[in-house]
């Protein structure tokens, strides 16, 4: 009796995670084109600088 309490239990565990995985893969698939909603804002905000020293102590910036 109480193996067959688990087995039900494990497969209704795999078959929600297989449903969980299902649900979070979609969001992978889609168009190809790109409608992202950003806007370019190269000339508005200063370039990037900075010098920093990595691991190996050699200098990196920007």
């Amino acid at each position: 009796m109480r193996t067959r309490f688990w087995r039900q239990r494990t497969n209704i565990i795999s078959a929600t995670l297989t449903l969980i995985a299902a649900l979070l893969l979609t969001g992978c698939f889609g168009n190809d084109e790109e409608d992202w909603n950003g806007k370019n804002i190269s000339g508005l905000m200063p370039e990037l600088e900075f010098d920093l020293i990595n691991s190996q102590g050699k200098s990196v910036s920007g």
